[in-house]
């Protein structure tokens, strides 16, 4: 039954979970990551090699029908390569064009006419410190390549700020630019579906708790008065954008009321992995679908309610695994509480590990 070879670039978590979900279908997903204890080698074969190699996603995409990622940190030039050999990318190259840079990305929005936080791009430390007289107060500068989970951010509160902040992002190369902090009510998130011949459908909309520039929880409380907006601007900005997937977009809720589009993953993300309880397709799944060109699934809830909690690493070593067992056996005992672990054997603070979801 399995005609198509997939090829997934990263075997982090949501590839693991990417593979679970494709098996029920039919299919059978090929990975590359260059870290031999990736999250995915127990469950499919795994090519080790780096994702910022063009020639390495080249080779590796030879064979394959289709080239999709977990990730969006890789050599787009790559992919290029792949498509240029015939072998269907989704989503597109040129999308990770623009998503993997984000003062790329925050222009692309712009010029969409999707409602975003005021931005700047930065050309040296005397610029920032105009843009900073103009502007005010708090302003965050951001790495525009290779930033996540707040690495590559710096929130900047005064004058003193702005020489240390530039010099410590500036070295890691790449870029730099500034946006002022939205003072927000709530930080919200949508994932999107998007089919290979460009029709979309969307998940409810959630709120995500953000806990040291990391997602502790994502609340799924049904509908909500900023819903349905929040929907209605990530369905416009992807459909800005080329290629079948799941996309996650992230928005601040600000104090007015108006929803300002904050980034795109052009990937299942962090904020949708509630869904393979509470939704009819899971985030996985749905991706898995739409780069295939088979039917989207229901993006509709099934359950009321849901919550997500992330697991993250706090305590190191043997320690820490004796924690997470407890952690599992207490989930476990818990009705309508389902546990997953990502088994990364490294233990590192802060690192995502697993994740429980409740539904209600």
């Amino acid at each position: 039954m399995n005609s198509l070879r997939i090829g997934v670039l990263g075997g982090g978590q949501l590839g693991r979970m990417m593979a679970l979900a494709a098996y029920p279908l039919g299919l059978k997903l090929e990975f590359m990551d260059p870290n031999p204890q990736a999250p995915v080698a127990p469950l499919a074969a795994l090519t080790i090699d780096k994702l910022e190699d063009k020639k390495a996603i080249s080779l590796f995409s030879q064979g394959f029908d289709i080239i999709t990622t977990e990730i969006e940190h890789i050599s787009v030039e790559g992919l290029k390569a792949a498509e240029a050999a015939g072998v269907v990318v989704e989503p597109k190259p040129q999308t990770f064009e623009i998503i993997q840079d984000k003062l790329k990305q925050k222009e692309f929005l712009q010029n969409s006419d999707i409602p975003t936080p005021e931005f700047c791009g930065i050309d040296g430390l005397e610029h920032l410190k105009s843009v900073a007289r103009d502007w005010g107060f708090p302003l965050i500068l951001k790495s525009r390549l290779s930033a996540y989970d707040g690495k590559g951010n710096a929130l900047i509160a005064d004058t003193k700020e702005l020489e240390p902040a530039y010099k410590e992002l500036a070295q890691k190369g790449g870029g730099l630019y500034l946006e002022k902090v939205v003072p927000f009510t709530k930080e919200v998130a949508v994932m999107v579906a998007r089919t290979r011949s460009g029709a979309i459908d969307c998940y409810p909309a959630v709120e995500t708790i953000q806990e040291d520039n990391i997602c502790k929880e994502t609340r799924f409380f049904g509908e909500e008065p900023w819903s349905k907006a929040a929907k209605d601007i990530a369905t416009e900005a992807i459909a800005k954008l080329e290629g079948a997937g799941v996309f996650g977009v992230e928005l601040f809720l600000t104090e007015s009321g108006e929803l300002l589009l904050n980034e795109i993953a052009p990937r299942p993300h962090n904020s949708g992995h509630y869904t393979i309880e509470a939704c009819h397709t899971s985030q996985f799944e749905q991706h898995v679908r739409a780069i295939a060109g088979l039917p989207l699934g229901s993006c509709a809830p099934k359950v009321p309610a849901a919550v997500m909690y992330n697991i993250l690493g706090k305590i190191e070593g043997s320690a820490g695994h004796d924690h997470i067992k407890k952690l599992r056996k207490a989930a476990l005992a818990t009705p309508a509480a389902h546990f997953h672990w990502y088994g990364k054997d490294a233990l590192k603070k802060q690192r995502k590990i697993g994740h429980i979801t409740i539904t209600a």
